[in-house]
């Protein structure tokens, strides 16, 4: 299972075929076939294995005892990683874009995560006060979405840094 997420993160769904997952798991094809119906399959249930992981990954350890600060760490931890140089699209998100049929079994989780992420800011608002923490969650996700794509393009963390900005107007708009 951590070979084929490993393989999506390094070069997108087309990337985890099945003999290179085999390959990097160090097992034989023939053995995902008899586990799993295809490559859809072993996908869907690799990311869904993947999820908690990956929810760790983007929230942190989710322990600060303010809100507003849980939130804003996000951003801090993106910076840091698009200033090492090792920010990576989002797997959920990468599969999703490639696999454009709505049916593939792998498509449900994309949309699991991002609730998952939604919920996760809408909480926190909620704990805060905030006038509207359902569409403010929403909008908090959709800035991580922004700036983890700005800062794969330009190649900085400057695109986390302003998302981060906006997100400080949102959270002061209680």
């Amino acid at each position: 299972m951590d070979a084929t997420v490993e393989l999506i993160r390094e070069g997108g769904l087309r990337a985890a075929a099945p003999a290179a997952i085999a390959e990097r798991a160090g097992a034989g094809k023939m053995s995902l076939y008899r586990h799993f119906d295809g490559k859809d399959d072993l996908v869907a249930e690799a990311l869904k294995d993947y999820l908690p992981q990956q929810l760790a990954l983007l929230l942190g350890p989710w322990d600060a005892p303010d809100p507003r600060q849980r939130i804003l760490d996000v951003f801090d931890r993106l910076a840091r990683v698009a200033d090492n140089g090792t920010i990576k699209a989002c797997v959920y998100v990468t599969t999703r874009l490639e696999a454009a049929d709505a049916s593939h079994p792998a498509a449900p989780l994309a949309v699991t995560y991002k609730n998952n992420v939604v919920k996760a800011f809408t909480d926190a608002l909620a704990e805060m006060g905030h006038a509207d923490p359902e569409t403010t969650g929403r909008m908090i996700a959709m800035q991580v979405d922004a700036a983890v794509v700005h800062a794969i393009v330009y190649g900085n963390a400057r695109p986390v840094h302003d998302a981060r900005r906006i997100v400080e107007m949102l959270l002061n708009t209680a």
